[in-house]
């Protein structure tokens, strides 16, 4: 912060985008802040939930399909569908039936509505209508919002 001062009391900082100090990080317009992740709910726009994991990474090349890992992100995703069955970004490998994030990180927070998964599907959405517990469902079948993260980081 000095070399802000110094570099203003010798004229360079009245117009220099150097001498500007970073302001606090903020997610892009659209996306909601939760615990250092950006998150996106898409609204209107439908897809199959095939499409998700391309729909996000074309809005930024660093964002996925969400990942779910604690009930509060669950709780507050939830509040950002308003009352629409979402897509989420788990999927079953059809080869090894285990179930994955897109993002490869670990599946340490379930949240199925009872009697789910079944084996014959291999998607999920979440069920606003059962406090949004997590349903398989075939990928192919219904055009559906969908949810994506982004890694939070700093606006300059």
């Amino acid at each position: 912060m000095q070399w802000l001062v110094f570099l203003t009391l010798l004229g360079y900082c009245s117009f220099s985008a150097l001498c500007q100090a970073p302001t606090a990080p903020t997610c892009h317009d659209g996306w909601s802040l939760l615990q250092n992740v950006c998150y996106f709910h898409s609204g209107s726009k439908h897809v199959h939930a095939y499409e998700i994991l391309h729909e996000c990474y074309s809005m930024h090349p660093a964002a996925f399909p969400v990942s779910i890992h604690h009930v509060e992100v669950q709780h507050f995703l939830r509040l950002l569908a308003n009352g629409s069955t979402t897509w989420i970004g788990l999927v079953r490998d059809q080869w090894s039936g285990r179930w994955h994030w897109y993002d490869d990180s670990a599946v340490d927070y379930v949240n199925w509505e009872n009697g789910k998964p079944t084996d014959d599907f291999n998607c999920v959405y979440v069920d606003p209508s059962d406090y949004g517990q997590w349903v398989s469902y075939p990928c192919d079948s219904a055009l559906l919002p969908f949810f994506c993260q982004l890694p939070l980081e700093p606006v300059f």
